[in-house]
């Protein structure tokens, strides 16, 4: 967190806000502990975390038409794959509150959404000012 703190301070280039993805994890806290929802990010501009992994198995998270709006109601952590739990925790810990998880944040069974948003993916990564990285994990069940 510090380290993102003092590039934010140093570089101009980290400390502006990329545009959001048209879809976008949002992280809040409270007493009851860290949950996440989607939201649309159309418009908007934040820091964010974009999260690269295996995709493995992620059977019932990927987002459809037919989930979207189960996605966008709040979420507690132990109800979704260990990976993408992950993501948002060490997110949180490091200050943002927006991840783009490509399986939730694509709707997964409308070719023309996955054909612009896989188009884009370059630029939702190089918008972030960090990515996190589950390298060790064979699926999103695993975790980091």
């Amino acid at each position: 967190r510090q380290w993102i703190t003092d590039c934010s301070k140093s570089h101009t280039s980290c400390s502006s806000a990329g545009i959001l993805p048209l879809w976008i994890i949002k992280i809040t806290s409270s007493p009851n502990g860290i949950s996440a929802r989607l939201v649309s990010g159309q418009s908007q501009t934040a820091h964010y975390a974009p999260l690269s992994y295996r995709w493995g198995l992620v059977d019932g998270y990927v987002m459809s038409s037919a989930n979207k709006h189960r996605l966008q109601e709040r979420k507690p952590l132990q109800d979704l794959p260990r990976t993408f739990a992950d993501a948002i925790e060490v997110a949180h810990s490091l200050g943002y509150s927006f991840l783009w998880i490509d399986a939730i944040c694509i709707t997964q069974d409308s070719k023309a959404e996955v054909l612009q948003q896989i188009g884009i993916m370059h630029q939702i990564f190089r918008g972030s000012n960090v990515t996190l990285f589950a390298g060790a994990g064979e699926d999103a069940g695993r975790g980091f």
